[in-house]
């Protein structure tokens, strides 16, 4: 650094204020004019920026003797000394601190900490003085007030008071000249003589750690953060004023932003778009009493960020800001725009606050990025579980809070909050089933208006990291020595380009979760096995004898293509140390015009899917129609009359695409025309393949839809498909004709990531079947196709048939969890048929054999006859007739149920029609539920049999139990004969009803004293009620299983 005394005065201030200061300051300072020629009114003397410094003699022993050290604390004392003096500002002082300890230069990290720690030891000695001159300054002015309350002539502030606050604005009583600060009073030597002791920053018990962090971070960026927020804090004021007059500080930005932006804090969106909008956006306010300054806090901002649009307009002007003062941020700043950008385009646009939420919580976690930046997306997991999941605390507490206002039940109008409990519906249920959520819990599965179920790709978003073998799989010597002895026979083959992949992931948030399935696609898969130690070494389990020459020759064919694609090894006969073989056979498929190969994973004691952790590998996602559904509808609201086409892309091979790990390939050993072949891929029969496959084609779909752009894409497993206008369309080369552009973009990602596909299983067309279901965008229907509906009414008439085989010989488990899962699959088309299932769950209960055989029971038989039936009869689901109503605002009538120990009473509020009837005679603890729930089918049923007509009836009952019943259509064995009286009226009617939970109340009370043939009272809350008796039905109640 060179020593501006050696030069004339003109030239060594111009060049120390042009060279020198310029570069060392923020980016805001650099290039403004003010730079050269700005100061205070009275900064002149020897302290004026437009004289040469002069520098006095120092000793070097205040900083161990370094080379550098005479100069620059000769050159910071005369700092130090101008201001004492008052020659010189804070801010000048401080701007100069900073360009002599050049904290920005290429040192060594012992020098660059030196330098840092003598820049804080004269900032505090700036501070000192500081305190001691506001001190003085108020001593003045409260000597002035008790003196004729004017300015007292003469009087001269005087630098022995001691201020009232710390230089951390905390207070303490001023103590007496020569007296010590301690608690006994007596004189403390250390600071008697008048002098405060000063903090160094070392004796602070977080400044090692602070040490570590800055010499282990490879993040510069957070180093330069902590530096250029420290300069700042020193004078907030100044630097603030400072950027208000610069003229290339982007206009219009909020003071209070700007403030919050230096102090580290994030930015409020809702101020700044209001400002974007609004001349008159609250701004805090200001005024001075003596030497102090109050600031009145702003009021809260008039507008609020409310969707994507408006997010963008505030945080491009924000980013603007932020990129102004700290310019080194850029990049950052650009990548979580965009990423936060993918979050709205990922989601309908009723979720848009879910997101904006995110983007708050996210920002004030990040603070002033010291210490992590806004792109280490991995690290706001939590942030993203409680903010944009359905479930998540956050998103429940804001949902509450937008609620609250909303229509209550009952002429009070107050109580309960409008809209749809979204934690109700998820898995884990609502834990405020108690009835103090103030939210609606009612069935979902019909309410096409909201994106309950996850997306595929908004899994990808929060899912744990794909596992990697376990040490004690990896340590055993005997399975390894085979794997390093014969590496010719386990190799990771996939036609994935993994490199491609892993770059177009770059802005993905859920970072531990992508690398993984880099990882995966590189070292191959592990599919959450857990090997137990009782296990074989080595297990060979019986080959099924196969005698048919059709299919030997569709076996030996398939092996051929295996081993031409790389997926097969080359065969031998010995299996060694760590091998499993399963059996390998073929079945007929498409009514015996062509083979399936079946590996059974699942066969013996020794079966490899045994070893799987199911509760550690969790559910997969699957966009099925209660996913599909909302866009379909979203996108004929947006085009009524506009002619849709439906499309779906299909992936070669799917299961085939994903390589194992070679010590799990040692255990998928195939036997195939007397030889022995590793499997090295993943195969069909796995119990985790799906949720493998479904990691990587989920991370492909988000990569389609937020680096591509591509229209909301819903993925069933390897089946993905969408809607589009019928004229959009894009010719696609390697086909060489036209298809619906989202389609054919979406196959050019598929052909960049190396994702194979085949021409002919490229569909698209209105109707189309969607994962075996008939989509129609003309009539908005969607039904089973005759075909398989027919083949479900086929295996109905098996399990309904009293004499059949099934009746006596009964069935495997494994069979009835295939019934369960075909019917559930139906359930995308005819949700009021999900209480056929109740005994069919009660008997698969505690069972794990696959092949062990269960009897079917009379109670089986009767509900599975009873969905038959009603399935014969059905036609389907009309979306737009099962769109979402809100069942406040859109019933027809309203009803409100209640039950005692002595009756049943419900009354139809609109109506004012009240009913009554007596229990019946009933065994068992649920007496209440019983009769609560037999009190809500009493209603429905009255309303069905006169000519009321209603399309819409919403039903409040206070029996939590009762409520989650209707809701979920799920009950025990003992009270499903319920819900299937319940589901028959909803069927025979063609209407809907919800089922609520209702907070006690006036309404309550009527139905109350209806239950206990208190008639006077019901009259006394709602005059001129009609009361009437009505007879229960007759149900005949199942037995528990």
């Amino acid at each position: 650094m060179s020593n501006g005394s050696h030069l004339p005065p003109n030239q060594a201030s111009g060049s120390f204020r042009r060279n020198r200061r310029e570069e060392e300051q923020p980016a805001f300072v650099q290039g403004s004019s003010r730079t050269q020629d700005r100061t205070r009114p009275n900064d002149t003397g020897p302290g004026d920026p437009t004289e040469p410094f002069e520098f006095g003699e120092q000793s070097k022993e205040s900083f161990g003797g370094n080379d550098f050290a005479g100069e620059i604390v000769q050159k910071a004392e005369t700092v130090i000394e101008d201001v004492r003096r008052r020659n010189l500002s804070k801010g000048l002082a401080v701007g100069r601190l900073y360009s002599i300890f050049d904290l920005d230069g290429d040192y060594s990290d012992s020098e660059r900490r030196k330098r840092h720690e003598g820049f804080e030891q004269f900032m505090d000695e700036i501070e000192e003085e500081e305190n001691v001159q506001k001190a003085a300054a108020r001593e003045g002015k409260r000597v002035e007030k008790a003196l004729a309350y004017r300015p007292y002539p003469g009087k001269r502030e005087s630098r022995s008071c001691t201020p009232s606050t710390d230089r951390y604005g905390l207070p303490f009583r001023p103590r007496e000249k020569g007296r010590s600060a301690s608690p006994n009073g007596e004189a403390d030597p250390a600071i008697s003589g008048g002098k405060r002791i000063r903090i160094r920053r070392d004796q602070l018990p977080w400044a090692a750690r602070d040490d570590e962090f800055a010499s282990n971070t490879t993040d510069s960026s957070c180093l330069r953060n902590q530096e250029l927020l420290r300069l700042f804090k020193l004078d907030i004021s100044w630097t603030l004023s400072d950027i208000e007059l610069s003229p290339t500080a982007p206009y219009g930005f909020p003071e209070s932003e700007w403030r919050h932006i230096l102090e580290g804090r994030h930015v409020n969106l809702d101020t700044v778009l209001g400002y974007l909008h609004f001349s008159n956006a609250p701004e805090p306010s200001s005024t001075r009493l003596g030497e102090q300054e109050i600031t009145f806090t702003a009021a809260k901002a008039a507008t609020h960020v409310t969707n994507a649009a408006e997010w963008t307009n505030a945080w491009d002007a924000a980013s603007e800001a932020y990129e102004f003062v700290f310019e080194h941020r850029r990049r950052e700043l650009r990548d979580y725009g965009n990423q936060i950008r993918r979050l709205f385009a990922a989601r309908l646009p009723q979720a848009a606050s879910r997101v904006i939420a995110y983007d708050d919580a996210v920002r004030k976690y990040v603070k002033g990025a010291t210490a992590i930046s806004l792109t280490d997306f991995h690290k706001f997991n939590h942030l993203a579980d409680a903010h944009l999941s359905f479930d998540g605390i956050e998103a429940q507490k804001r949902e509450g809070k937008r609620r609250a206002a909303g229509y209550g039940p009952g002429p009070s109008g107050g109580g309960r909050a409008s809209g749809t409990c979204d934690r109700f519906n998820q898995k884990g249920g609502c834990e405020r089933a108690d009835g103090k959520c103030r939210f609606s819990h009612y069935m979902r599965y019909n309410d096409w208006g909201l994106p309950e179920p996850i997306r595929a790709i908004e899994w990808t978003e929060y899912a744990s990291p794909l596992p990697s073998p376990p040490p004690s799989v990896i340590q055993d010597p005997r399975v390894a020595r085979t794997i390093t002895d014969h590496p010719h026979l386990f190799q990771i083959v996939t036609p994935i380009h993994v490199d491609d992949f892993e770059n177009a992931l770059t802005s993905h948030p859920n970072r531990p979760f992508c690398d993984s399935v880099v990882r995966s696609l590189r070292k191959g898969f592990w599919p959450f096995a857990a090997i137990p130690d009782d296990y074989p070494l080595v297990y060979e389990a019986p080959q099924p004898e196969i005698e048919d020459e059709e299919q030997i020759r569709f076996l030996r064919d398939q092996r051929d293509i295996e081993l031409s694609r790389g997926r097969y090894s080359d065969g031998f006969r010995t299996l060694l140390d760590g091998m499993v073989r399963m059996p390998n056979f073929a079945v007929p498929k498409d009514n015996g015009s062509a083979w399936r190969q079946v590996v059974n994973h699942s066969f013996g004691p020794y079966a490899l899917n045994l070893m799987v952790d199911k509760d550690a590998m969790g559910k997969a996602p699957l966009d099925g129609m209660r996913s599909f559904g909302p866009t379909l509808v979203e996108f004929r609201r947006r085009f009524p009359n506009a002619r849709l086409i439906l499309w779906k892309a299909d992936v070669r091979e799917a299961y085939r695409l994903i390589p194992m790990h070679p010590f799990w390939q040692v255990k998928q050993v195939e036997h195939v025309d007397g030889l022995n072949y590793v499997n090295r891929c993943n195969v069909f029969g796995g119990t985790a393949s799906q949720i493998l496959f479904i990691a990587f084609m989920a991370l492909v779909n988000w990569i389609a839809v937020c680096v591509f752009a591509i229209s909301a894409i819903s993925e069933y497993s390897d089946d993905h498909f969408g809607v589009a206008l019928e004229d959009d369309v894009e010719w696609y080369e390697p086909y060489q004709k036209t298809l619906p552009a989202p389609q054919a973009q979406l196959l050019r990602v598929w052909d960049r990531l190396g994702v194979p596909h085949k021409e002919s299983k490229q569909i698209s067309g209105n109707p189309l079947t969607i994962i075996g279901i008939s989509v129609d965008t003309t009539t908005m229907t969607l039904s089973l196709p005759d075909d398989a509906k027919s083949d479900l009414l086929q295996e109905l008439d098996l399990w309904c048939d009293e004499a059949g085989q099934l009746a006596r010989k009964g069935a495997t488990l494994k069979r009835w969890q295939q019934l369960a899962g075909w019917l559930n699959w139906a359930f995308n088309v005819f949700p009021l048929l999900r209480p056929c299932l109740a005994n069919v769950y009660a008997k698969m209960r505690g069972k794990s054999v696959p092949s062990a055989k269960i009897r079917i029971n009379n109670a089986v038989r009767c509900d599975l006859s009873w969905a038959r039936d009603h399935l014969r009869s059905a036609s389907g689901v009309h979306l737009l007739e099962c769109a979402h109503w809100d069942p406040h605002e859109d019933a027809d009538l309203t009803v409100f149920c209640d039950a005692s120990l002595e009756g049943m009473g419900f009354w139809i509020r609109g109506l004012n029609l009240g009913f009554y009837a007596p229990t019946i005679d009933t065994q068992g603890e649920e007496f209440i539920f019983l009769h609560e729930s037999l009190c809500v089918l009493s209603a429905l049923r009255h309303i069905d049999s006169h000519d009321y007509f209603p399309s819409h009836t919403t039903v409040y009952s206070d029996n939590t139990n009762t409520v989650d019943i209707y809701n979920t259509l799920k009950a025990s064995p003992r009270i499903n004969p319920i819900l299937k009286a319940a589901s028959d009226v909803a069927l025979e009617s063609c209407s809907d009803f919800k089922v609520l939970f209702s907070i006690p109340g006036v309404d309550n009370q009527i139905a109350d004293a209806l239950s206990r043939f208190d008639f006077d009272r019901a009259r006394a809350i709602a005059p001129g009620i009609d009361i009437q008796p009505f007879t229960p039905p007759r149900i005949t109640l199942g037995d528990d299983v």
